[in-house]
């Protein structure tokens, strides 16, 4: 038997819990790196709370998608012959009782507070810096650097954007069980993302540019793949349930063609990872010689000084001895 009982009201209030949880041992490790470092005589200048907040930021923005799914899921209903709706991620749960009251104003105040008041709250904090001329101040850096420090000084904010373009896709897959509603839905957003992300281009490197540009173009072959395949693609078999194992007449053209769609689409999707992954590679091996360049530089200007002050200090051993032999010489 169990020790503890496990069911999909339990993982929903986990799941929300996490960024909670993550906090708190966080400030645990925190205190005690902390502690250790104040024996070593050594003391950070940053308080608590920010390093607390910069990680689990960072954390939120990571879980994101998993935690958008989780709040819209606790607010859909299915209905029942009987009258009655049951949450459909939870049938157990009847909707509109104690225990979903409690689970929806829940979730209603966390979509409000992280999932819409983030992102809105990182776009005002980085107009503030923007506006006062400390974006690029060594605190600003340290606390919001990773958010902006990639993109292009007109698009500081892009972060949020990518955050509320997972928003958006999660509220698509949550906000209808249609599978032709969520494909034409999603191809709505992302084409308008893409259209967004080609006008602007906000990333520094070319290369992450390139790498966004493929994921958009990835997403949109899958959801077109599964708008193809749904529920048949020719005109003969409209009407037709055609599957693989089907002998009928009009389901040979659907069946063969949609095994061309399939090959394609997954040929397309498998470069396009291919792009993306060699993209990767070569801006992380950019950044190391980068980083290599740097410390030869930098050992390069430590040897320069070292030179210098030896001869700066053998010179002056030099004048010493010629001063001490005119004053010592005979008048």
């Amino acid at each position: 038997s169990c020790f503890v009982k496990w069911d999909a009201v339990s993982s929903f209030y986990f799941q929300i819990a996490l960024p909670f949880i993550f906090a708190l041992f966080y400030t645990l490790f925190f205190l005690a790196r902390d502690c250790w470092r104040r024996q070593q005589h050594r003391h950070d200048s940053i308080p608590l709370w920010r390093h607390v907040l910069k990680q689990v930021v960072s954390f939120v923005l990571v879980n994101y998608t998993t935690l958008c799914v989780k709040c819209f899921q606790s607010l859909r209903c299915s209905a029942f012959p009987d009258g009655r709706s049951y949450l459909e991620f939870a049938p157990s749960v009847e909707c509109w009782t104690r225990s979903h009251w409690a689970m929806a104003v829940l979730s209603v105040v966390y979509i409000a507070v992280f999932l819409v008041g983030l992102p809105v709250a990182i776009f005002l904090v980085i107009r503030r810096h923007k506006q006062r001329g400390t974006l690029h101040t060594a605190f600003a850096d340290w606390a919001w650097g990773w958010l902006h420090g990639a993109y292009e000084l007109d698009y500081k904010y892009w972060e949020c954007i990518l955050v509320l373009r997972r928003f958006g896709i999660a509220l698509i897959t949550v906000i209808t069980s249609e599978p032709m509603m969520q494909g034409a839905a999603s191809m709505i957003l992302l084409t308008a993302l893409q259209a967004a992300h080609v006008f602007t281009k906000p990333f520094i490197s070319s290369g992450v540019d390139l790498l966004d540009f493929c994921g958009l173009c990835g997403s949109q072959l899958y959801v077109l793949a599964g708008l193809l395949m749904y529920p048949s693609v020719t005109k003969e078999a409209q009407g037709h349930l055609c599957s693989a194992d089907v002998l009928d007449p009009y389901c040979d053209r659907d069946n063969a063609l949609k095994e061309g769609i399939s090959f394609f689409s997954l040929t397309t999707i498998f470069f396009t990872l291919l792009i993306a992954v060699a993209y990767t590679m070569h801006s992380i091996r950019e950044a190391q010689m980068s980083k290599m360049a740097m410390k030869r530089i930098l050992q390069q200007e430590e040897r320069v000084c070292e030179e210098s002050f030896h001869r700066l200090d053998s010179e002056q051993s030099v004048n010493k001895v010629r001063l001490d032999q005119i004053f010592d010489g005979p008048p």
